[in-house]
């Protein structure tokens, strides 16, 4: 099963991507959820997950420049951005 590290500053659409991800798509785990930029960048180095999910817009560091410092430590990483 691939994990997931999901990054949404959105609450409710953080539940609703997880539920989609897990119970509609299947095969996938959400290993880890940040409500920022930088919540992620501190999981992505404690999780070490196979995908990350991003929005673009978030306080803190967004979704760009966590992309940009994601690039930095995992290049192979695959990355899906989102955007409301």
């Amino acid at each position: 099963m691939k994990r997931i590290l999901l990054a949404e500053d959105e609450p409710i659409t953080r539940r609703g991507l997880k539920k989609m991800i897990e119970e509609v798509i299947g095969g996938y785990q959400v290993a880890g959820e940040a409500a920022d930029g930088q919540e992620a960048l501190l999981l992505l180095d404690r999780l070490r997950p196979d995908v990350l999910l991003t929005d673009i817009r978030m306080p803190q560091m967004d979704g760009l420049a966590l992309i940009r410092r994601a690039r930095e430590r995992r290049g192979e990483m695959p990355i899906i951005v989102i955007s409301g």
